[in-house]
């Protein structure tokens, strides 16, 4: 029981970048695809999206096979490089969302995102070459590891908020573009327990317009 609890753990801090997130929407598999394949596209009919896509921004997404849902896909983002017009970063995150079909037009969607292999494995390539330099500088073999250590943890501290980021920019996008379907948004956390957490801005807006125009209320 120990040994998976920490097996848990390690693949929370060195895997997965996100809590789970998992949408109920009232469309069928097909229906949030297609809607969100469509919204990846940029258009001048879907200005209210526009926020979606600065600094560059684009979405990727391919299906994947999974024996255990009603269809999964796979989705990475990457952004234009400031200093070169046409080149674009590399995407760093992977989100896997998997359906589950509840009724005939409820649809139960569980996204996961998790740090690319390859993205991870680039953690140790500035390091490693710092490392040939400087232990053979004539230094305490103290102040060596130490700044080997040091090295190590400031590349896998940048990776991950990296990819922190981009995972993040990929679960709002999909609430963002489900958000007309959505009925409400579960989170699971570390205890394995769910909690419901209602749509703040929604109930927000309408305690307002209700509100408004009387104060004494």
């Amino acid at each position: 029981m120990f040994t998976q609890s920490l097996w848990q753990r390690l693949q929370g801090w060195f895997w997965f970048v996100h809590v789970p997130v998992v949408l109920i929407v009232n469309a069928t598999p097909a229906v949030c695809l297609q809607t969100l394949i469509e919204a990846a596209r940029p258009s001048t009919q879907r200005l209210h999206h526009r926020n979606l896509f600065a600094s560059g921004r684009r979405y990727e997404f391919r299906m994947i096979d999974d024996s255990e849902s009603n269809g999964a896909f796979r989705m990475t983002t990457t952004s234009k490089v400031s200093w070169h017009y046409r080149r674009r970063t590399s995407s760093s995150a992977v989100l896997i969302g998997k359906f589950y079909t509840m009724t005939d037009e409820m649809t139960r969607i569980q996204l996961e995102t998790r740090i690319k292999l390859l993205y991870l494995l680039d953690v140790f390539l500035i390091p490693t070459f710092m490392t040939s330099i400087i232990v053979f500088v004539p230094w305490s073999n103290a102040v060596i590891v130490g700044l080997i250590a040091l090295f190590y943890l400031l590349s896998w501290v940048a990776h991950r908020y990296n990819a922190a980021y981009e995972a993040n920019e990929m679960i709002y996008f999909v609430q963002k573009v489900l958000e007309d379907l959505a009925t409400g948004e579960m989170k699971s956390l570390e205890t394995g327990k769910d909690v419901v957490y209602q749509d703040f801005e929604r109930v927000w807006e309408k305690f307002y317009q209700e509100h408004r125009e009387d104060p004494a209320k």
